[in-house]
C-alpha cells in the first residue's frame, strides 16, 4: 500500500534540470486536497495507453466492478467525463487524498489525479514585455497567493507557420481564486481571470471537442458537408458547418462559438465570485 500523503498541497519547487518555470509536483505527480478545500472532492481516473496515440475507452461501469472488488471507502458516485476519463466523487477530503495515494499503486494501467481545475486558479497578466523570460518572472513575481507556474502566451503567425511570443503571461495560483493584481519589484500588474477559448474539432470543424476526441465523419472545410475526394466543387463563399452561413467553419466571429464563449466567461467568473467571497468571509 502506497504511503498516504501529508494533508495539503505537495510542495512545490522549481525544476532544476528544466530552464523553463515549471515547477514540479512532488514524487507522487498530484496535487492533494487540504482541510481548506470545499467538496464535492472529486477524481478524475484515466487509462495509461502509450502504445499508440489513439484515446483509450474507458467505462465508469469498469472502474465501478474495481472499486467495489478492493472495497474503497468513501465513494459517492462514478460518472464519465469523456471516453477516456471517469470521474470519482468521494465524501472527505482524506479519504481522496489516500485514495489517489493508493490506487495507482494497485491499478497500474491506469492513471489516477485529483484535476487541476479543483486546486489551481489561472490568471492572465497583460503587458509583460517579451524579453523577460518565464523563470526571471517566476523569481521575481509576488503575490498574496502561492503561484503554481508561470508561462508565457504565443500566437501562431500563419505567414512564417510558427508561434510567437507576445506581451502577455499566465499565472497559475494554489487555490479558487486570483488575487487583484501582482507585483514585480515596484512594478504592479493587475491580473484578471483566465477564461479557456472554445475548442473546434480539425476532423468534423464541430465545436466543443479536440481532434484526438473525433468519432464522427470528416467535413469539408469549403462546403461544410462530409468530406469528399479532390477540390470542393463548390466555388461560392465558404459554408459553416455550425450555423449553415456563408463563412469559414473557423471563423473567430461565429455566432455559437461566440455565445458558447460568452456562456462559459460568465460561468467561471461566477464561480470565481463565489469563491471570493467565501474567502472573505
Amino acid at each position: 500500500m502506497a504511503t498516504i500523503p501529508a494533508p495539503g498541497l505537495i510542495p512545490h519547487t522549481q525544476s532544476s534540470n528544466s530552464s523553463s518555470n515549471s515547477v514540479s509536483q512532488g514524487s507522487q505527480g498530484n496535487l492533494f486536497y487540504n482541510q481548506d478545500c470545499s467538496a464535492p472532492f472529486i477524481v478524475h481516473i484515466t487509462k495509461n495507453d502509450t502504445s499508440s496515440n489513439s484515446v483509450s475507452n474507458i467505462h465508469p461501469m469498469q472502474i465501478s466492478r474495481i472499486l467495489k472488488n478492493q472495497q474503497t471507502k468513501g465513494i459517492i458516485l462514478v460518472t464519465k467525463v469523456n471516453r477516456n476519463t471517469v470521474k470519482v466523487t468521494l465524501d472527505s477530503w482524506i479519504e481522496t487524498n489516500s485514495f489517489v495515494a493508493n490506487f495507482q499503486a494497485r491499478n497500474s494501467t491506469f492513471r489516477c489525479y485529483i484535476p487541476e481545475y479543483k486546486l489551481l486558479t489561472k490568471g492572465v497578466i497583460k503587458d509583460i514585455p517579451i524579453d523577460f523570460s518565464e523563470e526571471e518572472l517566476y523569481n521575481t513575481i509576488e503575490s498574496s497567493l502561492q503561484i503554481y507556474n508561470i508561462k508565457r502566451m504565443f500566437k501562431f503567425d500563419r505567414e512564417r507557420n510558427k508561434r510567437i511570443p507576445i506581451p502577455m503571461i499566465t499565472a497559475t495560483f494554489i487555490g479558487s481564486t486570483v488575487p487583484d493584481y501582482v507585483m514585480f519589484d515596484y512594478y504592479k500588474a493587475d491580473v484578471r481571470l483566465y477564461i479557456k477559448p472554445v475548442t473546434q474539432c480539425n476532423n468534423c470543424l464541430k465545436n466543443g471537442h479536440f481532434g484526438k476526441f473525433f468519432r464522427g465523419k470528416m467535413a469539408c472545410r469549403q462546403c461544410g458537408v462530409a468530406a469528399h475526394p479532390g477540390p470542393c466543387k463548390q466555388d461560392s463563399k465558404s459554408t459553416c458547418i455550425n450555423c449553415k452561413q456563408a463563412h469559414p467553419p473557423n471563423w473567430p466571429k461565429l455566432p455559437r462559438k461566440k455565445d458558447a464563449k460568452e456562456n462559459k466567461r460568465y460561468s467561471c467568473r461566477k464561480e470565481h465570485q463565489c469563491a471570493r467571497s467565501k474567502a472573505s468571509s
